[in-house]
């Protein structure tokens, strides 16, 4: 599920990263019954989780639009 969240598109991600969290939740669950089989799970995709959230967030920084320094440059080479 994490390499299909890291493939999909910007649009798409929250979709897939809703459901990560859907089962990240059921593994709470599973940890806090038995953490001896399941902690050790519940971490590696919490850790998961987390890198989704910054990459996720990094992808939209570049999507964003950025103020461009030569748009603030006039004719004459000075900064209005």
């Amino acid at each position: 599920m994490a390499e299909r969240t890291k493939a999909a598109a910007v649009e798409d991600r929250a979709g897939l990263l809703g459901e990560f969290d859907v089962c990240r939740d059921w593994l709470a669950l599973r940890a806090a019954d038995c953490p001896i089989n399941f902690l050790h799970l519940l971490k590696l995709v919490e850790a998961e989780r987390a890198w989704q959230s910054i990459f996720s967030a990094s992808c939209q920084r570049l999507l964003t639009p950025r103020w461009v320094w030569s748009n603030r440059v006039s004719a004459h080479g000075t900064v209005r």
